[in-house]
């Protein structure tokens, strides 16, 4: 679904769809800028993976700020283990990148 979005062939029918679609449109856009490059399955689930490793970092440096260094390991252990957050990195959907920026959110809250 979110491929077939993301390589919608004018720019107009694009953004139509991503309006009739439940989910955010970041994601969508970022697919559409990925597509030309490359429709291989890993190219398009690098967003995610990206997604996915940056959330242990940001949640390490979240937990640290707010708790101290050893809770901040801990916790970042917890999200890289964490089987659910690792599927949803594997993912060509913008769960990943929600979890990440919502993550980044509590930390520049807790700065």
């Amino acid at each position: 679904l979110h491929f077939l979005i993301g390589a919608a062939p004018r720019f107009r029918q694009f953004y139509v769809e991503t309006l009739e679609q439940a989910h955010p449109p970041l994601y969508f856009f970022l697919l559409r800028l990925l597509i030309p490059f490359s429709v291989n399955e890993v190219w398009l689930r690098m967003p995610s993976v990206i997604a996915g490793a940056a959330l242990i970092a940001l949640v390490f440096f979240w937990i640290r700020s707010a708790f101290g260094p050893a809770a901040g390991i801990a916790a970042a252990a917890a999200v890289a283990v964490n089987g659910f957050l690792i599927d949803l990195s594997a993912q060509v959907r913008g769960y990943a990148l929600l979890h990440a920026a919502m993550a980044a959110a509590f930390l520049f809250q807790f700065r």
